[in-house]
């Protein structure tokens, strides 16, 4: 649990996004399910992931029985930032729910953005006390078929950015601040065609695991979150508009969970908190 008596977060999606919240510590912004992506591509894989809880899963094979994923496109675009309307409204829907919120659109891969917002929120603030690192993405490529690119272009998003979003803002974040960053539940399962975003996920829990001990010394908390299954713009948008293809890829993911439903963006936000 989080302490009220904390002011200043930041919340990390494609885009950073700097929130004052008080007492409520953040707001989940939009948040892309890649552990979804590698069930929806039927001509690619015959693993999906399945979980005890929504956001939590564990790999398993589909039975040539199980019905088929509905089409989709590839998930995420690449390098996207969400645009600045999409921003602008998280944050009057912060504001109108009582709270304070100021949005920025900054790509975490470049690390002089990243000097960029954090002075800025250095001059405003003076300190953090929460980070969420969220922003990744990922495609598919099986083995045989990457590239240099492919490969570059994942682990810049989904290492790279979370590592110096992380260590640039260790000068801001205060004694006893929380660190929570996003995984996945294709971190710790397998899946075809997706291995070099599973790995990059896999090095996001190490992550956590090894920066718990250099920070002990100032008492700073360092938890990774790893969701399924989300209904989120971001998963549904891989069926395109259609209205009948976005609820079949729903109701198909759905029958993939024990609970028989997805996860709600509510669900990982209490599970932050």
């Amino acid at each position: 649990m989080i302490p009220h008596h904390f002011k200043f977060a930041t919340l990390i999606c494609n885009a950073f996004y700097f929130e004052k919240v008080e007492p409520s510590i953040f707001s989940l912004h939009r948040s892309k399910q890649p552990a979804a992506n590698a069930a929806y591509r039927r001509h690619r894989s015959t693993q999906h992931t399945e979980g005890a809880t929504p956001w939590h899963a564990s790999s398993t094979t589909r039975s040539p029985s199980s019905p088929a994923p509905p089409a989709a496109s590839v998930w995420p675009p690449r390098n996207a930032l969400p645009p600045k309307a999409e921003l602008d409204a998280a944050v009057a829907s912060i504001r109108d729910a009582g709270g304070a919120a100021t949005g920025l659109r900054v790509d975490s891969t470049k690390l002089d953005e990243l000097d960029s917002l954090y002075a800025q929120i250095s001059e405003a603030h003076g300190r953090l006390d929460v980070l969420f690192a969220n922003a990744g993405g990922g495609s598919m490529l099986a083995l045989g078929e990457i590239t240099e690119a492919h490969f570059d272009e994942t682990f810049d998003r989904n290492v790279k950015a979370v590592l110096f979003t992380v260590q640039k803002a260790l000068p801001l974040l205060a004694d006893g601040a929380s660190v929570i960053l996003t995984g996945s539940t294709a971190g710790s399962s397998g899946t075809a065609a997706f291995s070099v975003y599973s790995a990059s996920k896999a090095a996001v829990r190490a992550f956590a695991r090894s920066w718990i001990l250099d920070l002990k010394p100032r008492r700073i908390r360092v938890n990774t979150i790893s969701p399924g299954a989300t209904r989120t713009p971001g998963l549904l948008d891989l069926a395109g508009d259609d209205a009948a293809q976005r609820q079949g890829l729903a109701d198909y993911l759905a029958a993939q969970i024990p609970l028989a439903r997805l996860g709600e963006p509510e669900e990982i936000a209490s599970a932050a908190l």
